[in-house]
């Protein structure tokens, strides 16, 4: 999440890796040398849209200036769901996380739903730690919210040192409305794009002219 959302934080403590291409490279010629491979090859997944490979094309490209060989695969949405929810992919692309909560994201990274490649998991990348594992319960269980962003804090590094995402872009989202509507405090309130339940409605009204 972004550093002015309620869960986000400095972009200079998350743990993410900053661009650096000679750096790639090296890493590329690092595994060429441990491998014994001719190049870094892998296939990244994703659906057929036209802005979705759009962005794959983009990604390839970039990718290409490291020495990176990465293919791609489009499925139709019921095929691509097919395989992502048993493991069953090199990389995918996935809009996720969405969601007001980091709780929310509970299945996607913990160890009981991750049930090995060939198996349902809805912890798709079937990455897991102890660590990991500690802070999911501490955000779930805890009543404190201060020892709540905490852990997620220290799960948003965890998950950035493991490399099991590579973060594209944020969607911005925006609610236009006629200044009759009245209401919509609350759906700014708690993130009107995610993917949770649009309870926010039931509060919504019009008045009369």
């Amino acid at each position: 999440m972004g550093p002015t959302n309620p869960w986000g934080m400095p972009e200079d403590q998350n743990g993410y890796v900053n661009f650096d291409l000679d750096q790639a490279k090296a890493e590329v010629e690092a595994y060429k040398q441990d491998s014994h491979q001719p190049t870094l090859t892998f296939t990244l997944l994703g659906t057929p849209g036209v802005d979705d490979i759009k962005v794959y094309q983009l990604l390839q490209s970039q990718w290409a200036d490291a020495g990176i060989d990465m293919k791609i695969e489009t499925l139709e949405q019921t095929a691509y769901i097919s395989k992502v929810v048993v493991s069953n992919f090199e990389a995918a692309s996935s809009r996720n996380y969405g969601f007001a909560d980091p709780d929310s994201n509970f299945a996607f990274w913990s160890s009981s739903t991750a049930q090995g490649v060939g198996n349902l998991s809805i912890n798709f990348t079937q990455y897991t730690t102890p660590a990991l594992e500690a802070d999911l319960t501490t955000g779930r269980q805890s009543g404190y919210p201060d020892v709540r962003k905490q852990a997620y804090n220290d799960l948003t590094r965890q998950l950035n040192a493991g490399l099991n995402n590579i973060w594209l872009y944020r969607t911005p989202y925006s609610l236009i409305a006629d200044p009759q509507v009245n209401g919509l405090v609350k759906a700014q309130d708690v993130g009107f794009g995610g993917y949770q339940p649009k309870t926010w409605w039931g509060d919504v009204w019009r008045s009369q002219s």
